[in-house]
């Protein structure tokens, strides 16, 4: 408090003694222009007057014209002025006198000083009132800085207590996150275990009394299959969506090939597929595609079609996966269900389409869904050096 007390104190004195300089500052540029002024009136006077007196005759001698100087400074303007002929060895009295211009003659100079009583008349002599005045509103406009100061100091201060509270803020929320995250895929995983592992407990359980029941049998490893399956893509999708997908193990992928074997283990069939082969991580593409084909699956599709078509800048291309399943729900918001643990369908996690589009945009590309009369549609946009077609 003592130091602000001190700092103020000394703002104030600055301030008036900047006051006291400006206000004298001004008050000496006015008198300067006055005195400027007060010459040239003087000047035009005395040659006004020279030069009327060199027209009442025609023949007048420079001796006659200093002559005339002389006298007019002496008796017309003698509380004015004084007039020195130099050729003279005239001398002036600077104490009461003060030089003010030089009139040149052919041979001869007359320098004209101002008396300094007539100066001083002339001249706006500095009142109390304007230094009061002056140092008033200096006063005012430091104050006015001293305060934008020290509040743009206080708002600094504000601001950098919000940075930091905001970045403890913003660490906490995002442990919270983490730890909601953490909630989420525990019971996620807990929820999806149920059914396969009570499926296969079931089985177990029956097997024994039923080994020589071959329909039986058959039906339990289609089951037992299955779920695993299930359970194994589950268990990938957790894994990967945690972990930051790198791409370095990239091949030439014989496309058409490719999906038939997925979509015969997803139990769908391929209606149409164009060949072209797709520069891709083998794992990532088959956990892509492996999601897509399933999710049309769960949809009650039956067959699936994929068509491809070039952007039309030619950098791109679009890759239609369209299914002829039951389709998004309705009232679903379409570019929800790419966020992870969003689903429409009450068997689902919510991580199969968050994860398609995390692969494909590590891929510099991009996913977008749509709804078709037949079924459900997914666009998948990837960089034209990625696909290599056939003839």
């Amino acid at each position: 408090m003592v130091r602000y007390i001190l700092k103020m104190v000394l703002y104030l004195m600055c301030s008036i003694m900047i006051g006291i300089a400006v206000t004298l500052v001004l008050d000496r540029i006015d008198n300067i222009a006055v005195e400027k002024q007060l010459r040239e009136s003087l000047k035009g006077e005395i040659l006004g007057a020279a030069a009327a007196f060199e027209g009442t005759a025609d023949n007048h001698e420079i001796s006659d014209i200093t002559g005339f100087i002389k006298r007019f400074a002496s008796t017309v303007m003698k509380d004015k002025v004084q007039a020195v002929d130099n050729n003279m060895n005239e001398t002036a009295n600077t104490q009461k006198n003060k030089f003010f211009f030089h009139i040149p003659m052919e041979g001869q100079n007359i320098d004209i000083y101002v008396r300094r009583v007539f100066l001083d008349t002339e001249l706006a002599a500095l009142e109390t009132s304007e230094l009061v005045a002056g140092i008033i509103t200096t006063i005012i406009v430091f104050t006015a800085i001293v305060g934008y100061t020290e509040n743009r100091r206080r708002l600094k201060e504000m601001r950098t207590h919000y940075e930091h509270t905001h970045r403890e803020l913003s660490q906490a929320l995002k442990k919270n996150e983490a730890l909601a995250l953490l909630g989420q895929m525990t019971a996620t995983l807990a929820h999806e275990l149920q059914t396969p592992i009570a499926t296969l407990s079931n089985l177990i359980q029956s097997l024994p009394t039923r080994q020589a029941d071959m329909q039986f049998v058959d039906r339990f490893t289609a089951l037992a299959t299955d779920e695993l399956h299930r359970t194994q893509r589950l268990i990938d999708n957790l894994l990967i969506y945690g972990k930051d997908i790198t791409v370095k193990n990239d091949e030439w992928i014989e496309f058409k090939p490719f999906i038939a074997k997925l979509a015969v283990k997803s139990m769908v069939r391929v209606f149409s597929c164009p060949e072209f082969s797709l520069l891709f991580d083998k794992f990532y593409a088959g956990l892509m595609f492996n999601n897509l084909l399933m999710n049309s699956k769960q949809a009650g599709a039956t067959e699936i079609t994929i068509r491809t078509v070039a952007d039309e800048h030619g950098s791109f291309v679009n890759i239609f996966v369209e299914d002829n399943g039951g389709g998004f729900p309705q009232l679903a918001a379409l570019q929800e269900l790419t966020s992870p643990f969003v689903t429409g369908r009450a068997k689902g996690a919510g991580l199969g389409l968050f994860l398609v589009e995390k692969i494909i945009k590590a891929y510099e590309g991009d996913i977008s869904l749509y709804s078709h009369v037949k079924g459900a549609g997914v666009k998948l946009v990837l960089p034209k050096t990625r696909l290599k077609f056939v003839g």
